[in-house]
């Protein structure tokens, strides 16, 4: 299932720096596949923009290997400072995991006035789940969401977006723009939508994003009074059975560093952190 480049050691499994470039290339080309949404290529970094929410998950740019020298860098994040007033937006970087350029790119944009938003961790496939420690319990069904009526379309598309909502703290103003998300998503081969429910009432989610060889799996998440009960184990799995079936060769994902319960299923399920932690930053 997963590239052999991957398979070497501690923090970078033989991933280099072209290749986590390609990495969050791809993942802010999945962010983007939102409607409205647009992915910027900037040369030296990425953009990503929506015009309707501003919330900075959905507004920032990434990728970012800018030059070494203090002019030329600090020209570099004038015109990107510009390029955020243009989409009336607040500036927002995440940064890589390693290979940054410049390496003190944080220290930097701190001295500009940026300030930490706590970062992320990207996890990598480095092997095989192993054997499943648990099904789905007695009355639960999963299916992957799909093209079909209208009708079914949206209520599929609403019962995730509950999901997600209470696993994740989305707010109720969000809630439209999700559920758009996921609807348009059902009608593409290349993502895949798994939603678990209870005797009818949906409980767990998750999706992949599969394009170029690689998977980006994400909104992996119980309701919480479903958790403890391993649907988020069983949603992972579906998601990598059906990376493998796509044929993708790099599977990965993202998981902030405080939610230990995630980071332990998807370290039991073969994920890895890949690097160390990437700082996110934020303009006040």
């Amino acid at each position: 299932m997963t590239d052999p480049r991957v398979h070497s050691g501690a923090p970078w499994y033989g991933v280099d720096g072209s290749l986590l470039r390609t990495i969050e290339i791809h993942e802010t080309r999945v962010h983007a596949m939102g409607p409205g949404r647009v992915m910027l290529d900037l040369g030296d970094a990425v953009g990503l923009f929506d015009p309707d929410d501003p919330d900075p998950f959905f507004n920032r740019v990434a990728a970012i290997r800018w030059p070494e020298g203090s002019g030329a860098f600090d020209a570099r994040l004038d015109e990107t400072l510009r390029l955020f007033r243009d989409h009336d937006r607040q500036p927002y970087v995440w940064l890589s995991p390693g290979f940054r350029r410049p390496a003190d790119i944080a220290d930097r944009l701190r001295a500009r006035g940026f300030v930490d938003l706590n970062g992320g961790l990207l996890m990598l496939l480095v092997r095989s789940p192993g054997p499943r420690s648990s099904r789905l319990p007695d009355g639960a069904t999963m299916q992957r969401l799909g093209p079909g009526s209208p009708d079914r379309a949206a209520r599929d598309a609403g019962a995730a977006a509950t999901v997600i909502a209470e696993a994740f703290g989305v707010t109720a103003d969000r809630l439209p723009a999700l559920r758009a998300e996921i609807t348009a998503g059902s009608e593409d081969p290349r993502i895949d939508v798994r939603l678990v429910r209870i005797d009818d009432e949906p409980v767990a989610v998750g999706r992949r994003h599969s394009f170029d060889g690689l998977s980006y799996l994400s909104a992996i998440g119980v309701r919480p009074r479903w958790q403890g009960r391993g649907l988020g184990e069983a949603v992972t799995r579906a998601l990598l059975d059906g990376a493998s079936d796509a044929g993708d060769g790099l599977v990965y994902l993202g998981v902030y560093p405080g939610n230990e319960r995630a980071r332990t299923l998807y370290a039991r399920l073969g994920f890895a952190v890949l690097g160390g932690q990437a700082p996110d930053l934020i303009l006040p």
